[in-house]
């Protein structure tokens, strides 16, 4: 690890080679590597590639969700849109409540919380395929 600098977007012979043997366990199809320095790059990068390969726009977070800094993910995360200096989410971020037994809406004294939690997750999705928003499926995304 002391000769792995993955905060680089040079290639040089040791990230190559970790590359190649991070690949080697990965399944069929996935074969690609692409380093990032932080998690919010990876979470953008994330959102980008997603977005290009569906076609859509439209995601769902987790309620009080953090992403990230760069201006994709910001505009993705609740804690940032409903803080101080917010504008609320856009168009096309959609939430459902964090599945939370301690301070969430279904309390460990629910022995059905997981069941709720899934029903209001499914609520939103069901809406947004109501409203023609709905995920792709995977056989078109290509």
């Amino acid at each position: 690890m002391s000769k792995l600098n993955t905060n680089s977007r040079f290639l040089y012979e040791g990230i190559v080679t970790y590359a190649e043997r991070l690949t080697a366990t990965l399944p069929s199809p996935l074969k690609v590597v692409f380093l990032v320095c932080s998690g919010s790059e990876a979470n953008d990068l994330a959102i980008r590639i997603a977005r290009q390969v569906t076609g859509r726009q439209d995601v769902v977070v987790i309620d009080g969700a953090y992403h990230g800094n760069t201006g994709v993910v910001t505009g993705l995360s609740p804690n940032r849109y409903k803080g101080p200096g917010g504008a609320g989410p856009p168009l096309t971020t959609h939430e459902v409540p964090t599945p939370d037994r301690y301070r969430g809406s279904y309390g460990y004294d629910d022995p059905d919380a997981g069941v709720k939690y899934a029903k209001d997750a499914k609520a939103v999705f069901d809406r947004l395929m109501a409203e023609g928003t709905r995920p792709r499926p995977s056989s078109q995304s290509r």
